[in-house]
């Protein structure tokens, strides 16, 4: 999906890991997550939502099983059906309009779209035939990654092109494997790094990850016993070495290859839930959940999960009849790209919004704008790959980092960072994302609310 989420680069830079930990308010009388209304469909439940820039996707099932896909915008107005061929049971969205959309359906194809959902083109040649296909995720720059259940002889894998979906490699990841080792796969948003949870049917809860495009995947150590499979997985956006599961007990967050046990969500631990971590309130972890009775709630905890958990919804209210079987599904819980709004399909209960630029448990305002940015040179230019460069703050705050082609085309290898006042070193990142590419002229760029710098590098090889 746009999920759009071990490690990426390392940015050789001072963090602030000290974010404000937020006290507890009372909700009495005030309800600021507001009901949207369900699409003109005989709607059982969501089966899964996709925020980007400018519309909010929902994947329905509706009661005779059928899935069909929706899209709404942000601002408002009336949902409109996307004609997707089958029953789609994955969909990912990416590109400049939304231009870019793949679906994986029951039938067992992958579809993509280059025009928004208007017209579909069958890109399952070359993808197990026999497979089922799960999940999936696509990028403008043309990578998609397709995880595959049972294929022949129980083989599970992650199957990758480069060229939306036109040719693929297939990668098997076990042979006989008696449970489905792939139930999550997510990203930081660059197509080089991907993450992949699941249950591999003899040790529990199994969890890889890929720094090569998928070429390769390094196995992370996970503490987990027969019983857990991950509920969910979320890469944090801003602070890319974290990396949050979500398991039956604990709650865990990977600093790089490390786990850190962590206070569990306060729903209970046979409630469904699911993990959010915004770009807009940066080291914080949101979860949703399902009290006794059916109630939806939301919590957040500051401070890299190591603060307490703050229920900012206490309950959400009925829009639609209870579902009968309240526990049987999650529910879904996903945050604008880069605005403060937050969605929560609540499982029986409806869809909502939430601004959380207002009323009480408002999202701290983190995102501070750091001020004049400078680059130093870049050292040796040209270069072969590896490269010496720095970035001058004025001010604490959040900065993107950017590589552009000689046509000012973002080239998928976004980066964001904290920085303290002083001087930060970026040459990992800078290095690793030169290294990736192809011999040319590209631009380095850090922006922050409309300040930016950028320097011209010259690679040769």
């Amino acid at each position: 999906m746009s999920h759009l989420r071990t490690s990426g680069p390392r940015l050789t830079c001072l963090v602030l890991l000290a974010l404000l930990l937020i006290t507890d308010v009372s909700h009495a009388g005030q309800d600021l997550w507001t009901p949207i209304p369900y699409p003109d469909a005989d709607i059982d439940y969501f089966h899964d939502i996709v925020a980007t820039q400018d519309n909010l996707y929902g994947l329905v099932i509706e009661v005779d099983r059928t899935m069909r896909l929706f899209r709404r915008p942000h601002s408002g107005g009336d949902w409109a059906e996307i004609e997707v061929p089958g029953n789609p049971i994955s969909v990912s969205v990416a590109g400049d309009g939304d231009s870019h959309l793949v679906a994986t359906t029951r039938e067992k194809k992958a579809w993509y779209s280059s025009d928004s959902g208007t017209s579909w083109i069958d890109r399952s040649n070359g993808l197990p035939e026999d497979g089922y296909l799960l999940l999936s995720l696509v990028f403008d720059s043309g990578w998609v990654y397709v995880a595959v259940y049972r294929a022949s002889n129980h083989r599970h894998g992650i199957a990758r092109s480069s060229d939306f979906g036109a040719t693929w490699q297939f990668d098997p990841w076990c042979e006989d494997c008696l449970l489905n080792p792939i139930q999550q796969l997510e990203t930081n948003g660059d197509p080089r790094y991907l993450w992949a949870a699941g249950n591999n049917g003899f040790f529990g809860a199994e969890m890889r990850r890929s720094t090569n495009w998928g070429a390769t995947w390094d196995q992370v150590d996970v503490p987990f016993s027969l019983e857990e499979v991950p509920i969910d997985l979320v890469v944090d956006p801003v602070f890319l070495d974290n990396t949050y599961m979500l398991l039956p007990e604990p709650f865990l967050r990977f600093e790089g290859e490390e786990s850190v046990d962590y206070t569990y969500p306060p729903f209970g631990t046979d409630a469904n839930m699911n993990l959010a971590a915004p770009t807009w309130d940066p080291g914080t972890i949101y979860s949703s959940g399902q009290w006794s009775g059916g109630l939806v709630a939301v919590a957040r905890s500051a401070n890299f999960g190591y603060g307490e958990w703050e229920i900012v919804r206490e309950g959400i209210p009925q829009e639609y009849p209870p579902h009968p079987y309240p526990n049987y599904w999650k529910n879904h819980l996903e945050p604008h790209p880069t605005e403060p709004r937050m969605y929560l399909a609540a499982f029986g209960m409806g869809l909502f919004a939430r601004d959380f630029t207002v009323g009480p448990s408002a999202a701290p305002e983190q995102i501070l704008v750091p001020g004049p940015l400078r680059f130093g040179a870049v050292l040796p230019n040209p270069t072969s790959g590896a490269v010496d460069l720095s970035l001058q703050v004025d001010i604490a705050g959040t900065v993107r980092l950017d590589v552009l082609d000689a046509q000012g085309r973002r080239l998928g290898n976004t980066r964001f960072l904290r920085a303290e006042p002083g001087e930060c070193l970026l040459d990992s990142w800078a290095s690793e994302a030169l290294n990736s590419l192809p011999d040319g002229v590209y631009f380095l760029r850090a922006s922050s609310s409309g300040a930016e710098t950028v320097r011209r590098v010259c690679l040769v090889r």
